[in-house]
């Protein structure tokens, strides 16, 4: 579990750092049980050491993600079976 002020902090540096509007973002997570604790919960505190580590290894997933982001593949073009399936269908490939 992560804290939702770490959470919007994160979202709010992420949005500077990339452009994203933090609106736009979704952090989601599992959990470990190895990992430090970044909050307070079932008797253990919150790791002070972990936490602003664990929030600029956030920002910089959010950043690589983008930075890695690339257009698809088949930009453009729909696969020739697709397309003849929705034309048999009545369907207009350029208004799906």
């Amino acid at each position: 579990m992560m804290p939702r002020t770490l959470l919007d902090e994160v979202k709010a540096e992420a949005s500077q750092k990339t452009g994203i509007p933090a609106s736009r973002l979704l952090i989601s997570a599992t959990h470990a049980h190895s990992a430090p604790s970044c909050m307070g919960c079932l008797g253990v505190n919150a790791d002070e050491t972990y936490v602003p580590h664990l929030k600029t290894k956030l920002v910089e997933a959010v950043a690589a993600s983008q930075a890695a982001l690339s257009p698809p593949s088949s930009a453009g073009r729909w696969p020739r079976r697709l397309t003849s399936q929705l034309f048999a269908d009545g369907c207009d490939a350029q208004t799906g």
